[in-house]
C-alpha cells in the first residue's frame, strides 16, 4: 500500500504544478507550489496512519524532522514510535522536546522560527493543549512499561490541561485498575464513556473488569454484539474467548474458533484457559487508542 501512495500521488502532484496559468507572477507561483506541497504531504502523511504503516511513519517523520526540528513533528515521531510498541524511543523523544530551541510562541499558539515544508495541524494548537497532549502520550508510554506513578502524574496534568479528557480518564481507568482498585476503575472507565470516548475500547475495559470480578456473562454480553457487528479487535475477541472459556460457554466458544481451529485444538485451548491460575493480566487485556493489538486466538 506505501508503494501505491509513492507511484500515484506525485502524478497528481505534476498534474497540479502543469496547471498554473503562465501568466501568474512568480510570487504567485511560489505561494502555489508551497500549498501544493502541503497538501501533498498532508495527504500522503493521513493515509500512512490510516494504513498504520508506524514504520514508514516513522522515516516520513525523520525525513521532515531533519530539515526542521521541532516540538510538533517530534511529538508525531514519538507517537509513531508508542504505536508501533517501542515505548523507551517514543519516552526519549517526548522527554527531549523542550530542549528543542526553534519554538517560539505567539498569542498562544505554537511556531517554528523556520516555516517547514509541512506543518502538520498540531503546529497550530493552543500551547498549553499541545503539552496536554505530550503529557497525555506520556501517560500512555509509562503505562505500557508499567510505571503507574509516573502515568498518573502524567494524567493529571493532561487533566489540569483540559486536553482530550475523555481519553486520559480512559487510561486513568486502566491505571486504577492495574493497581486493583476495579470499583473506581469502573467509575472512570463510564466518565470516559459519558465524554463520548470510543465505545469499542470502553466496554472492552468494562468488560476485563467483568473477567476479573468472575463477572463472565456480563464481559460477554458487552463483548459478543460488537463482535456480530463486526465491530472489534484482536483485543476484544482474545478476552471475548476468555470470558466464554472461564464461564463454561463450551458451545459458543467452539462456534468463535471453529473457523480457525481443530476440534481439538479448541478443546485443548478450552482446557488450558479453564486450568490457568493467573489468567488476567490488566496491561495486556486492557485497551486504549495506542494499544499493541495482541494476536487472537
Amino acid at each position: 500500500m506505501v508503494k501505491y501512495i509513492h507511484s500515484v500521488i506525485p502524478i497528481a502532484l505534476v498534474g497540479l504544478l502543469l496547471s498554473a496559468c503562465s501568466n501568474t507572477t512568480p510570487q504567485a507561483e511560489k505561494n502555489n507550489s508551497q500549498e501544493q506541497l502541503e497538501a501533498f504531504s498532508a495527504v500522503n502523511e493521513r493515509v500512512l496512519i490510516a494504513s498504520a504503516s508506524n514504520d514508514t511513519l516513522i522515516l516520513h517523520y525523520k525525513k521532515l524532522l531533519s530539515n526542521n526540528p521541532n516540538q510538533c513533528l517530534t511529538y508525531q515521531l514519538a507517537e509513531a514510535y508508542l504505536n508501533k510498541g517501542d515505548t523507551e524511543t517514543a519516552l526519549f523523544h517526548l522527554n527531549r522536546l523542550h530542549k528543542l530551541a526553534n519554538l517560539n510562541t505567539s498569542q498562544g499558539h505554537l511556531k517554528t522560527n523556520e516555516q517547514p515544508e509541512y506543518t502538520p495541524p498540531r503546529c497550530n494548537e493552543n500551547r498549553a493543549l499541545f503539552e496536554g497532549e505530550v503529557a497525555l502520550l506520556k501517560a500512555n508510554a509509562y503505562y505500557q512499561q508499567h510505571d503507574n506513578e509516573l502515568a498518573i502524574s502524567a494524567v493529571k496534568q493532561v487533566l489540569s490541561s483540559g486536553a482530550n479528557e475523555a481519553e486520559a480518564y480512559n487510561v486513568y481507568g486502566m491505571l486504577l485498575a492495574d493497581n486493583g482498585n476495579i470499583k473506581e476503575a469502573r467509575n472512570v472507565f463510564n466518565h470516559a464513556r459519558a465524554l463520548m470516548y470510543d465505545d469499542i475500547i470502553i466496554k472492552n475495559n468494562l468488560a476485563v473488569l467483568d473477567i476479573a470480578e468472575q463477572n463472565y456473562d456480563a464481559a460477554i454480553s458487552k463483548l459478543l454484539p460488537l463482535y456480530h457487528d463486526n465491530q472489534h479487535d484482536g483485543q476484544l475477541k482474545a478476552n471475548l474467548i476468555l470470558a466464554m472459556a472461564r464461564g463454561h460457554h463450551f458451545q459458543s466458544f467452539k462456534s468463535l474458533l471453529s473457523p480457525t481451529k481443530s476440534p481439538d485444538e479448541i478443546a485443548d485451548l478450552y482446557q488450558n484457559l479453564n486450568s490457568a491460575v493467573a489468567l488476567l493480566d490488566m496491561p495486556s487485556n486492557l485497551e486504549n487508542q495506542h494499544s499493541t493489538k495482541k494476536e487472537t486466538y
